[in-house]
């Protein structure tokens, strides 16, 4: 950033951090999620260099806001710090009142609120290692922290995600989320909360199964790119226009009006009476809305992926192929892990366009398509499916550009079905009797 925009850097010690009454956590951030095993090893670390003449406890990023220092970075640690602080304090070791914090800082996420008071717990029950005047004086006076003051919340997001983007602490969704937090800036905090309390609902390892097996590679294998890893380096494919600040482009036109109806039919005084409701009608082929419908979107196809394949196993004939699916021996092997991601996304990718009008037929011609490779290749690896996925048949990109179901459900898959892969007669049987090719006795 330009000279005259240069972050300003403070470093404070524990005590001159606690003078700061105008430092607070914006109530849109993430939950405190520190373990009691992080709680004691910070602990510890404090422990352990008691010795020392200082000692640096790490860096808080921190968005100067009409004169309110909001928390952008940095929050875990500070957090366990006060836990640290009040116990110490409770026992008269600290001379600095700390009760500031503890009646204005505010937390309405449950998970937050779980962890503080168990971490608080484990701080207690340290309380025969620090709860003595050696300790509360070190932890205190000598303990630093490195405190970065950024003028404008835009930058302060920016400084995160790129101090973030070189860790490996954070997934890439975590990134996005940082991203489109800052898109919302001209939103009120409780619109904020929801979309944070709704994107914390799902579980982190669900948020990076969602954009890395369906999400991203039903994007990029839709118009023909390479989809082998969704990494930091990634996200940009989900950041888009942000209809309130951008131009009035003639193709966001259509973006605007369908956002203006769904407003206008959810604040309806008819949805009193009716209770009827209605999404924003995403596709994932579709240009992607920046700030509150990028969180909007994660949690519509979270929950539409769950329901689907459960629709599906409810249906005589997609179960059959489901269920030879599900079976133990395709389960742990890498290369059936594969063609079983390419056949879910494919299957989520028809889903998306034509919902479930013909689904039968069309889980079938991906059943062939996606195990063509498994049958006709000895091994299968991440390389394998990408190419398929953009040169046999071009399926994505055949869904995408489609404007009826039979463009897809009519499609022929013909191989020549060859025992490749061991322990797969259930595949063969079934792409068999697919292909109407009777078994031989």
């Amino acid at each position: 950033m330009p000279d005259n925009q240069n972050p300003n850097y403070e470093i404070k010690t524990i005590v001159e951090i606690f003078k700061q009454e105008n430092l607070t956590i914006p109530e849109y951030q993430r939950p405190y999620k520190w373990t009691v095993k992080n709680t004691n090893q910070l602990i510890d670390d404090i422990l352990l260099h008691q010795e020392k003449s200082k000692y640096r406890l790490g860096t808080m990023v921190v968005h100067n806001n009409n004169g309110e220092l909001e928390i952008v970075d940095g929050q875990q640690r500070f957090i366990t710090i006060l836990l640290i602080a009040k116990v110490l304090s409770d026992s008269n070791f600290l001379d600095k009142d700390i009760s500031y914090f503890l009646t204005h800082l505010k937390f309405s996420n449950t998970i937050s609120h779980k962890n503080i008071a168990r971490n608080y717990q484990a701080v207690i029950s340290r309380a025969s290692d620090i709860v003595n005047e050696k300790f509360a004086k070190f932890f205190s006076e000598r303990c630093e922290m490195v405190q970065i003051i950024l003028k404008s919340e835009s930058e302060a997001f920016q400084f995160f995600d790129s101090q973030n983007a070189r860790g490996k602490d954070l997934e890439p969704h975590d990134l996005l989320k940082a991203f489109h937090l800052r898109e919302m800036n001209d939103s009120d905090s409780s619109e904020k909360i929801a979309v944070v309390s709704q994107w914390e609902n799902i579980k982190s390892e669900d948020l990076a199964e969602l954009f890395a097996l369906y999400l991203y590679p039903i994007r990029q294998w839709s118009k023909r790119q390479s989809a082998r890893y969704f990494s930091k380096s990634d996200i940009d494919i989900f950041k888009g226009i942000n209809l309130k600040k951008s131009p009035a482009y003639p193709y966001a036109q259509i973006l605007r009006m369908l956002e203006s109806f769904t407003q206008h039919y959810k604040n309806s005084p008819d949805r009193l009476f009716d209770n009827q409701e209605v999404n924003f009608p995403f596709q994932l082929s579709q240009t992607m809305i920046d700030g509150r419908h990028f969180f909007d979107m994660v949690s519509y196809y979270q929950n539409s992926k769950n329901k689907l394949f459960n629709r599906l196993k409810e249906n005589e004939q997609t179960n059959r192929i489901i269920s030879t699916l599900d079976n133990q021996e395709y389960k742990y092997r890498t290369g059936d892990k594969y063609v079983r991601r390419l056949f879910d996304s494919a299957v989520f990718c028809y889903w998306d366009k034509f919902g479930l009008i013909e689904i039968e037929k069309a889980v079938k011609v991906i059943f062939l398509w996606a195990y063509q490779i498994r049958l006709t290749q000895q091994s299968v690896f991440i390389e394998s499916i990408d190419n398929h996925a953009r040169k046999d048949l071009m399926l994505f990109n055949k869904i995408y550009e489609a404007t009826h179901p039979k463009e897809i459900t009519q499609l022929l898959v013909n191989f020549k079905i060859e025992s490749k892969a061991k322990n797969s007669e259930s595949v063969i049987n079934l792409a068999k009797e697919f292909q109407g090719i009777k078994n031989e006795k």
